[in-house]
């Protein structure tokens, strides 16, 4: 016998940008070289229109090795959409926003690096480089409606009619936020916005916010600039709170929720000794609506 706590989770991407200064340069993409390997992988295989998830394209050279850092990887989608469509590698991933749209439907995504990406996995047909994401009412896995008898006698009777409603967990994410261009050496707290629209279905349900990047969790980042202090976020008029590698809890819910729009903030302070590198502070936000009661 198991006892424990069970998680259901529905996650969502946001992308932060700070802009210091136009910055560009025309260069020749690196690809992988031939017979090199691109496996494809998403946390999750299903969205609601609108939704959105990350995905990361691991590179590895024919030894088995990552290719090198900067090789870049083109994605595509047959239906919703990637943004940025080419991405570069660090330590062999490089890493995109899938975007399902308003259209229902199975998209499937894939990611190539030149002429690499068709190698196979388990029984050989089935690509590396490719992934099926369910978007809306295709991932319905269903809606039942029955009767508790399948008759009544002629002279009358009852029959109660049961509906299941099936267990959903949705969130949808707006259009990134991005905020105004930072002046050095002035003090401000700059902020920017996005909304998440939120079904859940479960006895509660919480959302959070994680920087699961590996560089500076919690600050954005310039190349090899951090930003000297640490991004704020919260949810509705909440108070403002440090984001970090660990999940910061926004919001949470003890009942049921249907299309609940929250506006999602964020917080960036600068001093005015902070000194800063000319170009885009970015970073991308992983928000998770979970349950321990479906």
């Amino acid at each position: 016998m198991r006892t424990g706590t069970r998680r259901l989770a529905s996650t969502g991407l946001v992308a932060l940008a700070a802009a210091l200064a136009a910055v560009g340069c025309d260069k020749v993409p690196l690809t992988a070289p031939a017979s090199s390997t691109v496996t494809l992988s998403t946390p999750t295989r299903t969205l609601p229109t609108g939704g959105s998830t990350e995905l990361s394209a691991q590179v590895l050279e024919p030894s088995g090795t990552v290719v090198q850092n900067g090789t870049s990887v083109r994605f595509t989608a047959t239906l919703g959409r990637v943004d940025p469509v080419e991405a570069q590698t660090r330590n062999g991933i490089a890493t995109t926003t899938f975007f399902a749209g308003d259209a229902s439907g199975a998209a499937e995504v894939k990611a190539v690096s030149g002429g690499s990406g068709s190698a196979t996995t388990g029984t050989g047909t089935t690509p590396s480089n490719a992934v099926t994401i369910l978007i809306g009412a295709a991932a319905v896995d269903s809606v039942t409606v029955r009767s508790s008898a399948g008759s009544v006698p002629a002279t009358g009777g009852s029959v109660d009619i049961i509906a299941t409603v099936p267990m959903t967990l949705s969130l949808k994410l707006g259009p990134p936020a991005a905020f105004a261009p930072m002046i050095p050496g002035v003090a401000a707290t700059y902020t920017a916005s996005t909304t998440a629209t939120v079904i859940s279905t479960a006895g509660s349900a919480q959302l959070t916010v994680t920087d699961r990047n590996a560089a500076s969790p919690g600050r954005l980042v310039n190349g090899s600039a951090v930003m000297p202090q640490a991004l704020r976020a919260r949810a509705g008029t909440a108070a403002y709170a440090a984001v970090s590698g660990t999940p910061l809890s926004l919001v949470s819910w003890a009942t049921p929720i249907s299309s609940a729009v929250l506006t999602l903030g964020f917080q960036q302070p600068v001093a005015a000794t902070d000194a800063l590198r000319a170009g885009q502070y970015a970073k991308t936000l992983t928000f998770t609506l979970s349950t321990t009661t479906p």
